[in-house]
Order: C-alpha cells, then structure tokens, then sequence
C-alpha cells in the first residue's frame, strides 16, 4: 500500500510539474492562435488560416484520446469564456493531477476501487467546475459594467466621435472583463475584420448572455438599416439595468432558501467533526469498519447530491 501511494505522490508531482513548467509559455502561445483564429472567416483567405493554424497547434495524443469522450472545442471555448490563460493539453494534464490527489485520502481510508474511481472522476472535474464558476463571475461582471459602458459610448457619439473612436475610450477607460473585451473588437476592427464578424466574435464569447446578444443585434441592424444609435443604446443600456435590477430583488428575496440550503448542506458535516471530536469511538466506525466506509461513501454522495438539489430549487432563472 504504501508503494502505491508512493506512486500516485510521484504522478502528482509529474503532472503538476509540467502544467506549471508550461503556464508561462501557453500565454504567448494562445494569444498567438487567438490572432489566427479570428483570420479565419468566410473570405477568400480561409483555407490559408486553417492551414496556419493547423500547423501552428496539432492535437496531441492526450487531446485525441479526450476528443473521443468529449467535445474538445466546447471545453476550448470555456477556456477562452473563463479568461484563464492555459492551453487545452495543460487543463487536461492539470485535471488529471488534481483527480490523483483525491485519490489519495480515499486509498488510506476506503481502499475500493469503486471510491477511487468515485474519487478521481470528482478531482478531474473539479478544475471544470471551476472554469464554469470563473465563466459566470466573468459574465456577471460584464453585465455589470455594460450599462455604463454603452454611456460612455453614447457621449462619445455625442460629441461627434465615430464609433471605432467610442469603442476605444471604453477600452481604455473600464477595467476588465468589459474593457478587455471593447479592446479585442477594437483590435479585430484595426487588424481588418469587418464590425459585424468583429461583434459576432464577442457574441460568441459570450453565448449565454442576451444582453450581449441584444447589444451586437442593435449594432449590425443599425449598421444595416440605419437610424439614430445613440437612442438606440440608451434604450439597452435601460433594458440592462432593470434586468440587472430584477436579477438583485430576486437574490434578495431568495436569500433565506439559499442560506436555508447551505445550512442543511453543512449541518452534517459540522455535526460529523464535533462527534469526532467529543467522541472518537462513535465516528471511527465510519472509517474503520467495511461496512461503515461503505456507508460514509454513500453519505457523501447523497449529501453532495442533496446538497446540489436545493441550491438549483433556490435559484430562479431570468
């Protein structure tokens, strides 16, 4: 036993080495293949940017092996939804690390192979959770800063700016993720992309916004058809601000099942440590006797579900 947790150690240390060895370098390397990315559109050059970017990234063994199970450009676009600066192939080889060391407690304690299969699916997922976890806080923020955003862009028209003139103060004057984002359709704008393949671009970055999804509609039909966009944008900057609104009163009023649900969620748990503690013995049947790790198994996988089912019954979607 002790060999092989002497093992899954040294797999550990092997995968976060090369994921922290190669963070730096993915960093250049991705902003290289975002440039050579957004080349490739329905012009005359598309084949000569998917032949560049081809040969700049080829899928690896690992991300072939993966591709069979999963869709690989769906997790590469939450990478880039996410904002996390690491490549397809590291995400991978990091999730692996961290499943290894989930596997580790539970081959001192429980010794089955079904809880360490159990294990290391929850520790692969886990840095998946967390890219979806970034992704929404991202998103809430974007929402957050776009009414006033689209002021800014309104005074700017105003005053007889053009629009490439308002999108770059908005680049330069809000932080990220909006002034990221303005910045990156401004870039597309100055590198030759047309404004609509520049603002598609940002919409699909964002797929689940409808806010973002109406902002890039009232731009391309006022490109399109015309008409006055500064009244335009004020109107969505007013339909932002009361969804956002509504979305605030909303938490506000479904706090107490919130907090109601985390409380049940922990309560067990607390319960479990402050028996450990006044009373060992009771406990320890848990982690000593077969039966016992059996049903601590089964505890935590109801508690996890039970725990996950009333934070969705609180929740309530716009």
């Amino acid at each position: 036993m002790r060999e092989l947790i002497l093992i899954v150690i040294c797999l550990v240390i092997f995968f976060f080495g090369i994921s922290i060895y190669y963070l730096k370098k993915d960093r250049e390397a991705l902003k290289k293949e975002k440039i050579l990315k957004k080349f490739i559109n329905e012009g005359s050059d598309q084949a000569v940017g998917e032949d560049l970017l081809k040969h700049e990234r080829s899928r690896s063994r690992l991300e072939k092996l993966v591709g069979r199970f999963m869709d690989l450009a769906a997790l590469e676009q939450l990478i880039i939804s996410a904002d996390v600066s690491i490549s397809l192939e590291r995400f991978l080889i990091l999730s692996f690390g961290v499943g290894f060391i989930f596997i580790i407690p539970i081959i001192i304690i429980f010794r089955s192979p079904l809880a360490i299969l159990f294990g290391l699916a929850a520790g692969i997922f886990l840095p998946f959770l967390y890219l979806i976890y970034r992704k929404k806080r991202r998103e809430e923020n974007l929402v957050e800063q776009l009414p006033d955003a689209l002021d800014m862009i309104v005074r700017a028209l105003k005053v007889g700016q053009s629009v490439d003139g308002a999108l770059q103060e908005v680049a330069r004057g809000f932080s990220p993720p909006i002034g990221t984002e303005i910045k990156t359709v401004y870039d597309e704008m100055s590198m030759g992309l047309s404004f609509e393949i520049a603002l598609r671009h940002f919409e699909e970055r964002f797929p689940g916004l409808s806010d973002v999804k109406i902002l890039c509609t009232a731009f391309i039909v006022q490109r399109e058809t015309g008409g006055n966009l500064t009244s335009i944008l004020e109107g969505v900057a007013k339909t932002i601000r009361e969804r956002f609104q509504l979305k605030r009163q909303i938490k506000v009023l479904t706090a107490e099942g919130r907090m109601s649900a985390m409380i049940l969620g922990l309560l067990p748990v607390a319960f479990a440590a402050v028996a450990y503690v006044f009373n060992p013995e009771y406990i320890g049947l848990l982690f000593h006797d077969p039966l016992g790790k059996k049903l601590l198994l089964l505890a935590i996988v109801f508690e996890t579900a039970g725990f996950g089912i009333m934070r969705i019954m609180s929740r309530i979607k716009i």
